[in-house]
């Protein structure tokens, strides 16, 4: 028993002794998204600071961290910030800036968010991805799919201030990370990478409006963590299905070389403004 209890105390001292207090920054920016046949959409980003890009800023912190996160509104309206798992919703004006903390309490994906009403600019690329890892995972390979949709008609509409029926909503974007095919061909954030045997996280959101289902060729996963309608934690397979609003963490651990293919099986998530092959199309390459 003296033994156990030296263990559980010596694990606690190492968990204090690595969790932090950080800062990070988070500038949302409106800018023009070039899409796989070079239309240029209005858009929406979090970024690092008050040059637009794409692809959401990914936020990350270790279980235990406290995390004090300035989000500050570079658009020219009124937004909001949202993490609804961590109870947060605020409203930024034009121009100004919140500070919210949170604190890793234990390891998942969630997902940060501009706003739901209005332009609802979380719709069309204002939505990402905050990781919280256990000291474990802390040195794994890591992957990031954040997956989105937007129809381009539906998003013109809602730029110009229009209101919008969703009844009617037939995407013809998909990305991940804000790219598609073939932009996300050598993305090394998207395209996982490793060797037989090592343990890979892949984290997965899906911060659009229509469901995915993620197919992995060659291999299984184990979702390990996460939030989902559909699948259990533990749950190991090749095809995953990610409706909206889900997060996961999964677990990839290779058996064999090669390069395999990672899909949507909705085969319309695999073409971009209706060309093929685009959109949610990512590849595994392990030496």
């Amino acid at each position: 028993m003296k033994r156990i209890a030296l263990l559980l105390l010596l694990f606690w001292t190492a968990l204090v002794a690595s969790a932090a207090t950080k800062t990070s920054k988070l500038v949302l920016n409106k800018g023009q998204l070039l899409t796989v046949d070079s239309v240029l959409v209005p858009y929406y980003a979090f970024n690092a600071d008050t040059v637009f890009d794409q692809t959401n800023e990914r936020i990350k912190m270790a279980v235990g961290d406290t995390l004090n996160l300035t989000v500050v509104n570079h658009t020219a309206d009124t937004q909001q910030f949202i993490i609804e798992d961590f109870q947060i919703s605020q409203t930024i004006p034009s121009g100004d800036s919140i500070v919210v903390e949170l604190v890793g309490k234990q390891p998942g994906v969630h997902i940060y968010s501009g706003g739901k009403t209005g332009k609802q600019i979380a719709y069309w690329g204002a939505s990402g991805m905050l990781v919280v890892t256990s000291l474990a995972d802390a040195n794994k390979a890591t992957f990031y799919w954040n997956l989105k949709d937007f129809e381009l008609n539906k998003v013109l509409d809602l730029d110009s201030g229009k209101s919008v029926d969703w009844s009617t909503l037939y995407p013809d974007y998909f990305l991940v990370n804000g790219k598609g095919k073939p932009q996300l061909v050598g993305d090394v954030a998207s395209n996982v990478k490793g060797s037989v045997g090592q343990s890979i996280l892949i984290m997965v959101t899906n911060t659009g409006k229509v469901n995915h289902s993620i197919h992995f060729h060659g291999f299984h996963a184990t979702a390990v963590e996460g939030k989902s309608k559909r699948v259990q934690k533990g749950s190991i397979k090749d095809t995953f299905p990610i409706e909206t609003g889900d997060a996961l963490m999964l677990l990839l651990v290779p058996d064999k070389t090669g390069i395999y293919p990672v899909h949507d099986h909705n085969l319309i998530a695999v073409a971009g403004g209706g060309k093929y092959p685009n959109g949610v199309f990512m590849i595994i390459d392990i030496k």
